[in-house]
Order: C-alpha cells, then sequence, then structure tokens
C-alpha cells in the first residue's frame, strides 16, 4: 500500500500505478544477477549463436576478462573493426564486420550480407 499522507500536497484520488510506469525492481545476489533479471523481464533474450561487440577504447582494459569468458562459453564473437583487431591482438578470436552503410571492397562484409 502506497503511504499518501507522507507526501504532502499529494490527491489521495490518485493512485500508484507502477505497472504504467513500466518500473521494475529486481534482487539478486549480486547487481550482476539482479541486472539480468532485470534485462530478462523486459523480454530481453540471451543470444544463442554469436554476439557482436563494440567497445570504446577507454573501455577496453576491463573488458577484456568479459571478452575471454564469452569466448569459453562457446560463443562466436563478430566485432567492429576496431575492437576486432583489439580482441585479436589480446588472444579473443573475433571476425570484423563493417557498417553495412560500407560499401567498399576494402571493408569486411556487414552481419546484414551473411
Amino acid at each position: 500500500m502506497f503511504s499518501w499522507p507522507r507526501l504532502r500536497n499529494a490527491d489521495p484520488v490518485l493512485r500508484c500505478e507502477m505497472a504504467s510506469t513500466g518500473e521494475v525492481a529486481c534482487f539478486g545476489p549480486d547487481i550482476y544477477s539482479a541486472f539480468l533479471k532485470a534485462m530478462l523481464s523486459t523480454g530481453f533474450k540471451l543470444p544463442q549463436k554469436g554476439i557482436l561487440i563494440g567497445i570504446q577504447h577507454s573501455f577496453r582494459p576491463k573488458f577484456l576478462a568479459t571478452a575471454h569468458q564469452l569466448r569459453e562459453e562457446g560463443f562466436k564473437l563478430y566485432a567492429t573493426e576496431a575492437t576486432s583487431v583489439w580482441l585479436n591482438a589480446n588472444d579473443v578470436p573475433s571476425s570484423p564486420v563493417g557498417w553495412p552503410s560500407q560499401e567498399d571492397k576494402d571493408s569486411p562484409p556487414s552481419l546484414s550480407k551473411e
């Protein structure tokens, strides 16, 4: 039950409708499992085959362990060109993919063409 008397000048005729705002509260033993529950509650589907990765340069060092873990879990990793070069240089095999808007012959194939 929502406590309307605690809110000064609140209209007691209004009701608190969390469902209409799309808010979800998820709990877990750690932040990662709670976040995963929140993602799944929105209809997010876990990848089954491959994962496309594009990591900003400043985030790459923190992401390396996760990239290794994804590869160990059996996922085929696809990455933007710069990220693929970085992953492969750090012993994480990945296939480079280009943006669908890139049409020149020197760019890697885009996922939309496969």
